[in-house]
């Protein structure tokens, strides 16, 4: 597996790194991922109207919204999410990590590498998992939809457009500066590598950006519902990726293999895509079922509510 050891702590010099080859084979792996989720969360949807597939019905209001502020936004958060990755680990990552390996040497009673290591293997999830809400943020402060407490099928909206978007930017320049100096090393001797080894760094990268797609977006999703899940769900990301990177120690001092390393990584990154893309489609469901009922007039209309005996004839086979 192909490994690449931080050199410096500059941002800049961390994106220059990324070639162009490194970048396309990055650029193609997060595009595939992303577009996988809008498949999904789309496959199965009933579209009943403005209402149901979570769109504002067509207005003249002078007043309305700028629509290209939702644009706009997802563009700032898929900006924000690959600036995030080199800053948070350049800046603020590595320096935190160095710092609290040398805390646990010196203050821990206990020579043990697996507990000594603990501390700064999961300080990763402790900074890259707010650092791609932040971004996300970022975005959904420009589109105007940062405000939390809003319904199933908005939280979804913003899970897939502003949560996913800034974490597959963010895990898509990951993968872009790991897959670059690989790619660049094909074939090249003495210190070239093969076609299978690169092989095999693809495929890692492909659930690493998947990870970050499916924590960023389980995050924003709960922070949508409430303040009180979105803290929530960041704390369970963060320990989830100090889970997931705590299997390198345990491959460094021989405890498992690289299959093992694999298999888990992969396990995770599939189990959190897979509850992102469910959360989304149940949730996206029932906005669906609850705008055929008001089309119906089962549900609030823009004049109030359907009383008994003004139901209208659909309104009479309502649940």
């Amino acid at each position: 597996m192909w490994k690449v050891v931080i050199p410096m702590l500059d941002p800049a010099q961390m994106l220059g790194q990324v070639t162009w080859a490194g970048g396309a084979v990055a650029a193609v792996m997060a595009l595939a991922e992303y577009g996988l989720l809008l498949l999904l969360v789309r496959q199965g949807l009933r579209r009943r109207g403005p209402a149901a597939a979570g769109r504002p019905a067509p207005t003249t209001d002078a007043t309305a919204p700028d629509p290209r502020r939702p644009a706009l936004g997802v563009g700032l958060a898929l900006l924000a999410g690959s600036l995030a990755f080199p800053f948070a680990i350049a800046s603020v990552q590595v320096p935190l990590q160095a710092a609290l390996a040398r805390w646990a040497a010196a203050t821990l009673a206990t020579a043990d590498q697996y507990i000594l290591s603990i501390p700064a293997v999961f300080a990763s999830g402790l900074v890259q998992e707010p650092a791609k809400l932040l971004a996300a943020m970022v975005g959904m402060a420009l589109a105007g939809s940062l405000r939390p407490g809003v319904a199933g099928g908005e939280a979804v909206q913003r899970a897939v457009l502003f949560g996913a978007t800034a974490g597959v930017a963010f895990g898509g320049i990951e993968a872009a500066w790991v897959l670059s100096p690989a790619v660049g090393a094909l074939g090249s001797v003495p210190d070239g590598i093969t076609v299978g080894t690169l092989s095999l760094a693809v495929v890692e990268r492909v659930f690493a950006v998947l990870f970050h797609l499916a924590t960023a977006g389980l995050v924003v999703y709960a922070w949508s519902r409430g303040v009180r899940q979105g803290l929530l769900a960041l704390g369970a990301m963060t320990v989830v990726h100090g889970m997931v990177n705590y299997s390198i120690v345990l491959l460094r001092f021989g405890a498992i293999g690289i299959a093992a390393l694999e298999a888990w990584a992969a396990f995770v990154a599939l189990s959190l895509f897979g509850i992102l893309v469910f959360l989304a489609r149940r949730a996206r469901g029932r906005h669906d079922e609850t705008g055929a009922l008001t089309n119906r007039g089962c549900g609030p209309r823009a004049s109030g509510f359907v009383t008994r005996g003004e139901e209208t004839a659909d309104a009479k086979s309502c649940p």
